[in-house]
């Protein structure tokens, strides 16, 4: 899995002097593409949340926001997809959409929330299209919400998308929750 090109020595008196052999890099050691030396002896592999790229890297890379690293000796971090995002660097996994929000595009690093009058009832939601209106009796005041909420006694919702309920007129009445007219 490591290429590791031998390092000798070769002792003059009380000096030692190092010789590389077949090593075009004078650490010693090249370490290929996912691997990285910090001491120019030891390739160690790429820690989750970072990559190396190429060959001979002295360090690991990690994942910028919208990207992650799965694994140990990645070459590359992979670009978060819809209905997910990402939102540190060095991060080993991707996050999904939280109810009442969605995530439409690749490489993400946040979440939209979904407008008033709406609510997304699921997680990984990838577009507006995964959210559902606001029945009626119900209203969705809040953006970023899960579910709609029944209007209280007192008041109605009489159409769809409602973003808060409408009190009883004078005169007018309305005895339950989740009310579309005033009695």
């Amino acid at each position: 899995m490591f290429e590791k090109r031998p390092f000798y020595t070769v002792a003059i008196g009380y000096a030692a002097v190092g010789v590389i052999l077949n090593a075009p890099s004078l650490s010693g050691v090249e370490c290929s593409p996912g691997t990285y030396s910090i001491d120019g002896i030891n390739c160690i592999e790429a820690s989750p949340g970072f990559y190396v790229p190429s060959s001979g890297a002295t360090e690991q890379i990690p994942a910028p926001l919208g990207r992650f690293v799965p694994g140990s000796g990645a070459t590359a971090a992979i670009e978060a997809s819809p209905g997910t995002y990402v939102p540190a660097e060095a991060s080993s996994f991707a996050t999904l959409a939280s109810e009442g929000y969605y995530v439409p595009d690749f490489g993400a690093s946040s979440q939209t929330p979904s407008p008033k009058g709406q609510f997304i009832p699921i997680q990984g939601a990838t577009s507006l299209d995964d959210a559902v209106d606001a029945p009626i009796g119900k209203y969705v005041a809040e953006e970023g919400s899960s579910e709609a909420t029944l209007a209280p006694r007192g008041t109605f919702v009489d159409s769809v998308g409602a973003t808060a309920p409408t009190p009883a007129p004078p005169g007018r009445y309305v005895p339950g929750v989740g009310a579309t007219e005033a009695i």
